[in-house]
């Protein structure tokens, strides 16, 4: 099974993703279900404030995890991938 985890970026007034060069504090809970998940699994683990979520490649389940703050970009990149009926999995 190929997983995808995804801590998402925010987005401005006009739903543009705000990108920045670096990220300060990168968030540990993804990497911990990474840890977690049994070796037959194959996981990416992206960070979208600093990096570009592959919504191109074929992923049999999509986790995300966000704040407010980050709901509404959360929400765009999991329509990407049940659009294209992809499991789509969110907390935080």
């Amino acid at each position: 099974m190929r997983i995808l985890l995804v801590y998402p970026s925010h987005v401005d007034d006009a739903g543009a993703v705000i990108k920045y060069r670096k990220a300060s504090l990168p968030p540990l809970a993804l990497a911990v279900l990474d840890c977690l998940t049994p070796p037959e699994h194959e996981v990416l683990v992206v960070n979208d404030l600093v990096e570009d979520v592959p919504v191109d490649e074929d992923w049999d389940l999509v986790g995300i995890t966000a704040m407010s703050t980050q709901a509404d970009r959360a929400y765009q990149i999991g329509d990407l991938f049940r659009a294209r009926g992809v499991p789509v999995v969110m907390g935080g």
